[in-house]
């Protein structure tokens, strides 16, 4: 049997990194950054931090690893949790998502560098294959980048429930200041189900 993990990350800016940015907009004349401004801070691993990882393995119910609220674990032990989970390759044998090897598993893996967090494992970035990563994105395209889709459309495509409503990437950050962590561990686990559907549909 094939053990087949799915993921889905969250980031936000950090916040050192926004009261910088938000002094440089001040000092330029605007009101507050500019929401393309705070989206690039949210998607660096030098200017952003993970906030939560959601995941799967196989028909299991998604779980969420967070450094924020009940059960908070902090980042670097959240990157330990996460390397023992998917860092053994006899028990994880496939990790699949949407757009992982741009950006979820390379956030993660630059995120453990820079916190000194060891990486039991070595995911390849090597394109045009589907193992032990399977980009769902890469896969739906076949890697021709004039294809590309967002997620949310589709599973809707597909007959799918699609995004949890009221919040999507570009408004983590706006609930995370808000408070509503279980809005975006929702939408995070609704995520890696997304992923395991759209998964069920495509894998060959």
């Amino acid at each position: 049997m094939t053990n087949t993990l799915y993921m889905d990350l969250e980031s936000i800016p950090i916040e050192r990194v926004v009261t910088e940015a938000r002094f440089q907009a001040l000092a330029e004349g605007k009101d507050d950054i500019e929401p393309e401004t705070l989206l690039k801070l949210s998607t660096s691993a030098l200017t952003a931090r993970v906030l939560c990882i959601g995941y799967a393995l196989n028909d299991q119910e998604p779980l969420i690893l967070n450094s924020e609220g009940a059960q908070q674990l902090g980042e670097r032990l959240m990157l330990e949790k996460w390397w023992q989970i998917c860092g053994d390759p006899r028990q994880c044998h496939l990790v699949v998502g949407y757009n992982i090897m741009d950006f979820d598993l390379r956030f993660i893996r630059q995120r453990s560098y820079l916190l000194d967090v060891h990486q039991a494992r070595v995911f390849p970035a090597t394109r045009y294959r589907n193992s032990p990563v399977f980009d769902l994105m890469h896969e739906w395209s076949q890697w021709s980048y004039r294809d590309n889709c967002k997620m949310d459309d589709l599973a809707k495509a597909f007959g799918f429930h699609g995004k949890t409503e009221g919040i999507d990437g570009s408004k983590v950050y706006e609930n995370y200041l808000a408070g509503n962590l279980e809005l975006i561990y929702q939408y995070c686990r609704q995520d890696v189900e997304t992923a395991r559907q759209i998964y069920q549909k495509i894998k060959v």
